[in-house]
């Protein structure tokens, strides 16, 4: 009660007296080997306690409590955070009577951002503090590129110049954005497409997509990340289609797109849609090879998916000419491989007879919805006159 008592007065009157002003320190790592980093004092905690049961997939059968601890920060200074982002607490040296220095005591991954009537702006983090528990400490992050305000400007005066539709000077500011810092998600990101823009640069937007995935924790917002996550997995599966399927990696990385995005905006059409070509092209990337067991086990196991998140994609926008194109691909291939056994039963026979009319209605609705500045995919074509001769 007399813990609680005190923590209660901390976040009244804040034991560090941690003003508005933007505080800069040098955090130690180890302070054995002065081993530090700069970083901004953000705030400081107000409480530290267990998560409750159901927040956590805790192992209950151990004999410790492993769930992480919830912490929540009074935010004086916001110089940019992002959900997802880690913070590392910091504990003030006891011979600094003001902030300066301290050491590094633990590190939370953001998990909300809120205002509160009260206290002002405030977040919740998770992490193991099990060291600090019962003690309130400063809460920093690491001071980014020094010139990362520059970058951003840069950035945005590039895109005025794709808005204006000037190309040319678009891509230079983009360039000068990333030489001032290159490890801008966002610029990489914006040049990368503009590289895509009329089939130019193919191999240029694969270099700045890599670089942005390799910084994807640094975007800082959410919109932003999800949008690039989205077109990443498209350039992916446009680039192993161009390919012939050469690299299988291409296929892999589009699953860990899928989980990122997933956790920002479930169910997102152009996610599901993207997801359900990733499982067709790996299904027959793995049905072209040599079979065992094992093997054939996965095949069937990506198709399933892959009609189960086509079906997921139908309910949300069913004209669309990519998803009836899918349809089309899919069901012909299990049409393919129910008429590849030696023996049929009634039951094949009638799931025969059923996949015949699904290509066929999808064909139509693909040839309907299909834009008129496109041109038919020929192999959807195929696929549906093949059918009729099954």
């Amino acid at each position: 009660m007399r813990k609680a008592f005190i923590l209660f007065l901390c976040t009244i009157f804040p034991i560090f007296s941690i003003s508005k002003k933007d505080y800069t320190i040098y955090a130690f790592w180890d302070k054995a080997t002065q081993v530090s980093t700069k970083m901004k004092v953000i705030g400081e905690t107000v409480s530290i306690e267990k998560a409750a049961v159901f927040e956590t997939k805790a192992d209950s059968s151990l004999n410790v409590d492993t769930r992480p601890d919830v912490v929540t920060v009074n935010v004086h200074s916001n110089p940019g955070i992002r959900i997802g982002q880690t913070l590392y607490l910091i504990e003030k040296d006891s011979d600094h009577n003001a902030i300066k220095d301290g050491n590094i005591v633990g590190q939370i991954e953001v998990k909300s951002i809120f205002k509160t009537t009260f206290f002002g702006l405030q977040l919740r983090g998770e992490g193991y503090l099990r060291l600090i528990e019962g003690r309130l400490v400063f809460v920093a992050m690491p001071v980014e590129s020094g010139n990362q305000e520059l970058a951003i400007l840069k950035k945005k005066e590039g895109d005025y110049f794709v808005a204006i539709g000037d190309k040319a000077n678009a891509i230079k500011t983009y360039k000068k954005a990333i030489s001032i810092d290159p490890i801008y998600p966002e610029a990489h990101f914006a040049l990368g497409k503009l590289h895509l823009q009329g089939g130019e640069g193919y191999i240029s937007a694969g270099f700045e997509f890599s670089l942005a995935y390799k910084n994807i924790d640094k975007f800082r917002d959410n919109h932003e990340k999800f949008l690039f996550l989205s077109q990443y997995m498209s350039y992916l599966l446009y680039k192993f289609k161009t390919e012939k399927g050469l690299y299988l990696k291409d296929i892999e990385l589009c699953y860990n797109l899928e989980k990122l995005a997933n956790e920002i905006l479930p169910n997102d059409f152009d996610i599901l849609l993207n997801s359900a070509e990733t499982n067709f092209l790996h299904y027959r990337f793995l049905e072209s090879g040599q079979k065992n067991p094992e093997t054939i086990s996965v095949i069937m196991e990506k198709m399933q998916r892959t009609e189960d998140l086509l079906e997921k994609a139908k309910k949300l926008r069913y004209q669309n000419s990519n998803l009836q194109r899918l349809l089309v691909l899919a069901y012909y291939e299990k049409l393919k491989y129910l008429k590849g056994k030696v023996i049929l039963t009634y039951d094949m026979k009638k799931d025969s007879d059923t996949l015949k009319q699904n290509i066929a209605n999808h064909g139509n609705d693909y040839l309907t919805f299909l834009s008129k500045k496109k041109n038919a995919d020929k192999e959807v074509l195929s696929a549906i006159e093949l059918s009729k001769s099954f």
